[in-house]
């Protein structure tokens, strides 16, 4: 299916696509920039793409991590559909802008150009107080595309007027009746009691994406689980070792005691995102460049990232050497052998194959 058919799919047949085509994992596509950090580095998003296609993803959710202005957003997104080909469904956070009219105008953009669904955050705000206010918002903006619709149930303190967990079920539910309305991202960080309730409350309406695996057998005994949404998968898999997804296609099969064994070979990568993320998701962030470096170490084009202004949420920690050495050795001890040249990740690999060296030595953080 090419990507104009994936984008014209018909709202009444969202959610049927949706149990087809969302299988296995969806990896977080990060920018490449060239060495100087200026420019986009086109050839290295391409390289990331067809390497997210080698790693039997079913889709890539393009993170914008370091893009300077909505144009330049765009070209990442143009040429993350281009390469794709329908090779590999392109999503990315959509339907917001701070006013439904904004909401509106950036879903249609996406839909022009390619995308086949979004991640949808609930809007907040001062007039956005009762639950009927924020469904009929929602709604509103929802309704105007044909783009699959992925709720994000997420943690913090919006929502705690709804649900001491943050994840306003009674809103979910009701969205979760818009045709379009396939999906729910549940992210990592939501307690063991939060997911069960959504999969109580969700699960025989919306797929439910878990990015925690440990979760997984227990959500999977619940509601169907086939897919996990919107991370950086290759955390914890090579193309070569799809431990993800073959993880959630056993699932999928009810064939937890398989599962879990192929759970058991990955255990050390999952430990580590874990470990990595734990302190920057408390203030709202993700550490983007040891992100960059799994993805270069299991086969991506890798290359530095753009610093965040630095009132940003998404400021990152540095990678230390001793943070690549971790990452290295954690996944050669789930019998997968990384990507072992920092210099090349420093410029990316398709730079570094092409003669650029970095200015920055082994013993730098990046």
């Amino acid at each position: 299916m090419t990507t104009t058919q994936v984008a014209s799919i018909a709202k009444a047949d969202r959610k049927d696509w949706a149990r087809e085509r969302f299988r296995g994992g969806e990896n977080s596509l990060l920018p490449s920039y060239t060495p100087d950090l200026e420019s986009l580095d086109e050839e290295g998003v391409r390289h990331d793409v067809r390497t997210s296609i080698r790693h039997g993803f079913f889709s890539m959710f393009c993170a914008g991590v370091g893009l300077r202005d909505a144009a330049e957003r765009r070209r990442f997104l143009e040429i993350a559909v281009d390469e794709a080909q329908g090779r590999i469904l392109v999503s990315s956070g959509g339907g917001g802008g701070g006013s439904i009219e904004a909401g509106i105008a950036n879903l249609r953009e996406l839909e022009t150009i390619g995308l086949s669904h979004v991640m949808f955050s609930l809007p907040s705000g001062p007039e956005l107080q009762t639950a009927d206010a924020i469904f009929e918002y929602s709604r509103r903006i929802i309704d105007s595309t044909n783009l699959g619709i992925v709720l994000y149930a997420q943690s913090g303190e919006r929502f705690r007027r709804f649900h001491p967990g943050n994840v306003p079920l009674d809103i979910f539910e009701r969205l979760a009746e818009l045709p379009n309305v396939v999906g729910a991202k549940i992210t990592q960080v939501l307690d063991p009691v939060m997911t069960y309730e959504c999969c109580e409350r969700l699960g025989d309406k919306l797929l439910l994406g878990p990015v925690n695996l440990e979760l997984a057998p227990f959500m999977a005994r619940l509601c169907p689980i086939q897919y996990t949404a919107m991370w950086q998968v290759e955390a914890c898999q090579s193309p070569e070792k799809p431990y993800v997804n073959d993880y959630l296609r056993l699932l999928s099969e009810q064939r937890f005691d398989e599962a879990a064994a192929v759970y058991w070979q990955m255990q050390p990568l999952v430990r580590l995102f874990w470990d990595e993320q734990a302190e920057v998701l408390r203030n709202g962030g993700h550490p983007w460049s040891h992100l960059k470096y799994h993805i270069w170490a299991v086969g991506g084009n890798g290359g530095r990232l753009r610093a965040a202004a630095p009132d940003s949420h998404n400021t990152f920690p540095p990678l230390t050497p001793e943070d690549r050495q971790r990452i290295r050795e954690t996944y050669r001890a789930c019998g997968i052998e990384p990507s072992e040249n920092d210099d090349e990740f420093a410029v990316g690999r398709v730079n570094y194959a092409n003669g650029a060296r970095p200015t920055l030595s082994a013993s730098d953080n990046y």
